[in-house]
């Protein structure tokens, strides 16, 4: 076990994320994809989007220009985030990350919840939505070539980056063109708008 990951084990990842992790569409990353000068908000994604096996990402206008994501798969299963969309030079990405579970958890169990970051690049929002997932098999193979490549932990044989936020965005900015890095997206097709509602300090 490589060192600080017995600080990792305790690793809280809400069901749906879970599920999208088991599953191999996606990477978990302890630091967040966006500083706050990253941070752009596109009206045009606020509504509510449906993949080709059921699942919906809802999305829904927070404060200071972030998103509420509610995810339901396709067994009816939710999970709710608080979403971003990350403007760079060479392109957008939606960086999600768990809300706190609605739980009365023991102070001592809150003590070891860690919540962890994914994110996804954006090709285009209309018409149809398309999130590309980084692909976990490419970035097993980039660290085994070279295991220095981005800072990282392996758990369970699963890897969670621990890079900065700084080095997380020259990474990805770097391999945004490889097609292998990057799953092929499942198009989300737009099934409701949502009324866009003022946050109340804005």
């Amino acid at each position: 076990m490589k060192k600080g990951a017995k600080y990792l084990r305790y690793l809280a990842i809400p069901v749906t994320l879970l599920i999208l992790f088991l599953l191999g569409g996606c990477i978990l990353s302890l630091y967040p994809l966006y500083t706050e000068e990253d941070i752009v908000f596109k009206p045009e994604l606020v509504g509510r989007w449906q993949g080709e096996n059921g699942e919906i990402w809802e999305f829904s206008r927070d404060e200071n220009d972030s998103y509420i994501l509610r995810f339901t798969d396709a067994d009816g299963k939710t999970g709710i985030f608080q979403a971003h969309l990350v403007e760079l030079e060479e392109g957008v990405f939606l960086d999600f990350y768990p809300d706190e579970p609605d739980i009365e958890y023991s102070p001592v169990y809150q003590l070891h919840y860690i919540g962890a970051h994914s994110f996804a690049y954006v090709s285009q929002i209309e018409p149809e939505l398309q999130l590309h997932l980084p692909d976990p098999g490419w970035l097993e193979n980039k660290l085994e070539e070279d295991p220095d490549a981005i800072r990282h932990e392996v758990i369970d044989s699963h890897i969670i980056l621990s890079a900065s936020t700084q080095e997380l965005q020259a990474f990805w900015s770097e391999h945004i063109d490889e097609k292998e890095a990057f799953l092929d997206p499942a198009p989300l097709e737009r099934i409701e708008e949502i009324p866009e509602v003022q946050p109340d300090n804005q």
